[in-house]
């Protein structure tokens, strides 16, 4: 089976800090990509490579030719993809037997795909950030305070905006 350039990556840093790595056999099968052992511990991990789309790529060439380059992404919208690939794979082992992980390489010039809020996002959402408009324009729109997940909403913040905007007391 061909090897991607993030497999073969992750199976050398296995092997530099001492943990035994082996490739699943995955014969018409879905399964993780490896099998780790480490301390007497087993744990499976699935590897997914992010390489650059179309757009990615010819902004790179712009940039590389001296030029301006620069593309549009969604936050967390490609680890999100690879998790859902992953999870028929990851699943395939059984119920709580193992611990398994997800493990994403990035070979784009930009983190965008990878950084923090990338991966929060995948997991959890886009942030939202609510803010009231009152019909009266003499007033300020409000703010609930803090980013939100689509459908979230502070109770009693949510409760308080809603008066103040009804013009009833706090």
């Amino acid at each position: 089976m061909l090897r991607t350039v993030s497999e073969g990556i992750f199976e050398g840093l296995c092997r530099s800090v001492g943990i035994a790595c082996d490739r699943v056999d995955e014969a018409g099968t879905q399964t993780p990509h490896f099998e780790i052992k480490s301390s007497g511990h087993r744990i499976f991990a699935e590897v997914k490579q992010f390489d650059p789309n179309e757009e990615e790529a010819e902004s790179k060439q712009r940039l590389d030719a001296g030029g301006f380059g620069g593309s549009g992404i969604t936050p967390g919208n490609l680890i999100r993809k690879a998790m859902y690939r992953a999870a028929p794979q990851l699943r395939a082992l059984p119920t709580g037997a193992f611990p398994a992980m997800l493990v994403v390489y990035n070979t784009n010039r930009s983190r965008l795909h990878t950084d923090p809020y990338a991966v929060v996002t995948a997991m959890q959402g886009i942030d939202v950030v609510p803010v009231l408009v009152p019909k009266d324009p003499s007033l300020s729109p409000q703010f609930s305070g803090h980013a939100l997940r689509p459908g979230q909403h502070d109770d009693a913040e949510y409760e308080l905006d809603k008066r103040r905007h009804r013009g009833a007391p706090n």
